[in-house]
């Protein structure tokens, strides 16, 4: 878990996300994990900042430490839930007719994401539909679930709305991950490309 600054403070959060990222990977032997499945999970402006992660990983939002910042900050893979602030103030153009933030933008280099929202959460699920398509423009494996009902903040707890459960789906997407993960062979710069 990583308690990153906030409120107000977008790119110290950004910077704080990066260096997370890197030291998890530097110290993956460390910790037992494969370094090549290091990913990103974010709630609401969480969501936000783990979509910011997967886009913006080419550079350094800050000025290298030490050789820990030499180790990649791109996620393996990104779980969004009821992500906000994706969409940019204003209207979107003829080639964002959702109105994405240009921050978020994805490329090829974005990595596999799963996004989970409710309808009627008051954060508009404008946000996941216009990141959603930014990723399948860019040819990157997405999944996304939409409920009907679960508004915004559930977590992972049960509750009677249509939405509960749904740590179950994402269950089965690390699982399908994770499975194509140990058959890749190629050696990436953070993990898998798509």
């Amino acid at each position: 878990v990583l308690k990153y600054r906030c409120p107000d403070q977008r790119e110290s959060a950004q910077r704080d996300v990066q260096r997370a990222i890197s030291l998890v990977r530097a110290n993956a032997d460390k910790y037992g994990i494969d370094p090549k499945a290091v990913g990103v999970m974010g709630f609401s402006a969480g969501a936000h900042l783990s979509a910011w992660a997967s886009v913006n990983h080419r550079q350094r939002s800050y000025e290298p430490v030490d050789g820990i910042d030499a180790v990649s900050c791109r996620p393996d893979f990104a779980v969004l839930v009821y992500p906000g602030l994706l969409i940019a103030d204003g209207t979107g153009g003829r080639d964002n007719p959702l109105g994405l933030d240009e921050a978020l933008v994805a490329d090829e280099r974005t990595p596999p994401t799963f996004i989970l929202q409710a309808e009627d959460d008051p954060v508009r699920v404008e946000n996941s539909l216009a990141y959603y398509l930014s990723l399948k423009s860019a040819h990157v494996r997405a999944e996304m679930h939409l409920y009907p009902d679960g508004g915004h903040g559930y977590g992972i707890r049960h509750s009677d709305a249509s939405v509960s459960g749904w740590e179950s789906l994402l269950e089965a997407w690390l699982r399908r991950f994770r499975s194509k993960i140990r058959t890749n062979n190629q050696d990436t710069e953070g993990g898998m490309d798509k």
